[in-house]
């Protein structure tokens, strides 16, 4: 199974969208050299979002309507951009996935 290229775009704009926002409410606060660790945590959300929505769209594509047209692949699209615009979240939710999954349970009980 192959992920399509829009999964891809649309993770990209997605985290270019949190990018953009993180750098527009705190314009003043990126103006010196220390930040720079920050502007290249912040770049490194665009590679880490393809790996998470091409990831979520092999998952999710198997038992859904992503593969077919139309609509599902409106919702695969739709649902990149929130992956690539919501990286952090993508990650806790596919770890405690993972840890229900491998029967682990949940750190707090």
């Amino acid at each position: 199974m192959t992920v399509p290229p829009y999964v891809d775009l649309y993770a990209s704009l997605g985290a270019l969208g949190y990018v953009f926002t993180k750098l527009m409410t705190n314009v003043e606060g990126y103006d010196e050299y220390d930040e720079f660790g920050e502007l290249v945590e912040m770049a490194l959300r665009i590679p880490a979002a393809w790996l998470l929505a091409a990831g979520i769209y092999l998952l999710f594509a198997a038992g859904t309507a992503f593969a077919g047209g139309g609509s599902g692949q409106q919702y695969a699209a739709g649902l990149s951009f929130l992956v690539g615009l919501y990286v952090d979240v993508a990650v806790k939710s596919l770890g405690s996935l993972s840890d229900r999954l491998l029967g682990r349970g949940s750190a707090g009980s």
